[in-house]
């Protein structure tokens, strides 16, 4: 399928003309329009071109799969935080809908450039992708297939425990007390069984206080990770980074785009330069973006119909104030009222037998209650996890504390990531956590995975960590 370039290049730049006109402020933009398999490709992948793993064969396989088989759409495009922005258009898709998604990009575009959250990150996904892929393939090389997937894979298990306010420290343990036993010998001149004593009290824990960043815990303390093993599972921890401030702004941000997008598509057609046929398949294209479910909060809508809120309300000096310095939290905290929820029906349904059918019933319309569950989901990602002893017993042992929020660890996973735990610190990993037993009562419980078997021992509900 051809494109007319010129085109799209003319409007192209009228949609930056249109962009400025409503104060939107973006980084330079480059667009590659690409074929539906390159899409497919991105989706699995995460990126135009990332390191090999099996995972990403398995993405590519479901999506794909899903996508022949109608069960779901690609989107018109995948746009990256970078500088100059980068994103990407299907060739498959008709004339109008590339305008319609260019609209868009540019509404995020402006969004990465000016929100908070965004600011401490780097810009330079692509490439570095591109150098991780590189770097990758040079370890299979040297250290064969099996030996690089295996740290992969454990990587990948737990790039979800990170945490950005420790990207820039980078100093071990170990630097830190040789850094702590030097300052105290300065003070005082100490002999060699002086320090050797100090040394030995300073290394019964690590950290110095619970870290809820383990991958980059393992990084820097794993005893026994080799200087390539700790590179691969940077570059994992770097792009689990990366995704971090799409998830903390998914809402307000598609809710953003989608707010300008319509805008700057009803100027191009007062412009005269679409058609009243662009503008009904326009039209039907929009309305599936905005298609509101009862199962499934899309955050096109929801994030679409609070920023229409923000601006009857409070203006639109108020929009550019809360693009800049709001996370979907408070976002949502702050702007998310009864009416709206009554509007899409964000209510908490169950699914009732009747007969030959099922209902939905509604159990709950408190909107507070609802607006604090929603709050509680977007805070919480995953399983909030400390590591509080690498050095557990003065054994190197791995001690970690599971945050119970009142939901249960999945034992599959929690057994499966124990095990990628183990590969990475190669001694005994243990996981404090609670678990809810017969009539709603709570049973502190620690699980243990020595390399060979999992293990369970009930603990007192008061009990504290045993550092030494």
């Amino acid at each position: 399928m051809k494109v007319n370039i010129k085109k799209l290049e003319k409007f192209d730049e009228e949609i930056q003309k249109i962009a400025k006109e409503f104060n939107l402020k973006f980084f330079p933009q480059e667009f590659d329009i690409i074929p539906t398999q390159k899409m497919l490709e991105i989706m699995a992948y995460g990126f135009p071109t990332n390191f090999p793993h099996w995972s990403h064969g398995r993405n590519y396989e479901r999506i794909r799969t899903m996508y022949e088989h109608r069960v779901s759409n690609l989107p018109y495009e995948v746009v990256y935080y970078s500088k100059p922005c980068r994103a990407y258009l299907m060739i498959s898709d008709p004339f109008v809908v590339m305008v319609l998604t260019m609209a868009h990009v540019y509404a995020h575009n402006d969004f990465y450039k000016n929100n908070v959250i965004y600011k401490p990150f780097r810009k330079d996904a692509i490439p570095a992708a591109n150098l991780a892929e590189k770097k990758i393939r040079d370890y299979i090389g040297k250290y064969g297939l099996d030996e690089v997937e295996e740290i992969i894979t454990a990587g990948l298990a737990i790039q979800g425990n990170i945490d950005p306010d420790t990207t820039l420290d980078k100093v071990s343990h170990k630097e830190k007390i040789k850094e702590m036993l030097d300052e105290i010998c300065k003070k005082e001149k100490k002999n060699r069984e002086e320090r050797k004593r100090i040394k030995e009290i300073l290394e019964v824990r690590t950290p110095l206080n619970p870290e809820k960043d383990i991958l980059l815990y393992i990084i820097r303390e794993a005893p026994k990770l080799k200087d390539w093993q700790r590179d691969i599972l940077t570059i994992i921890r770097q792009q689990g980074l990366q995704g971090y401030p799409g998830r903390k702004c998914q809402i307000m941000n598609e809710g953003w785009a989608v707010f300008w997008h319509m805008r700057i598509m009803k100027k191009l057609y007062d412009k005269k330069m679409l058609t009243k046929k662009d503008w009904e398949t326009y039209s039907i294209k929009n309305s599936g973006v905005l298609a509101h479910s009862l199962f499934q909060l899309n955050p096109y809508v929801l994030g679409k119909r609070i920023w229409d809120d923000v601006e009857a309300k409070y203006g639109e000096k108020e929009l550019f104030r809360v693009r800049r310095s709001y996370s979907d939290r408070f976002f949502i905290e702050r702007f998310l009222t009864k009416e709206i929820i009554d509007e899409l029906q964000y209510y908490i349904y169950k699914e009732v037998p009747r007969g030959d059918h099922i209902d939905l019933v509604i159990v709950e319309k408190n909107w507070k209650k609802i607006r604090d569950i929603l709050i509680h989901n977007l805070a919480e990602s995953g399983p909030y996890i400390d590591v509080v002893n690498g050095n557990y017993k003065n054994k190197e042992m791995l001690y970690l504390v599971h945050n119970h929020d009142g939901i249960d660890l999945n034992p599959e996973y929690r057994k499966k990531t124990m095990e990628h735990l183990y590969c990475l610190w190669k001694k005994p990993v243990f996981l404090k956590t609670k678990k809810i037993v017969e009539r709603g009562k709570i049973q502190t419980v620690v699980y243990t995975f020595n390399g060979k078997q999992h293990k369970e021992k009930k603990a007192d509900n008061k009990q504290l960590v045993m550092f030494a």
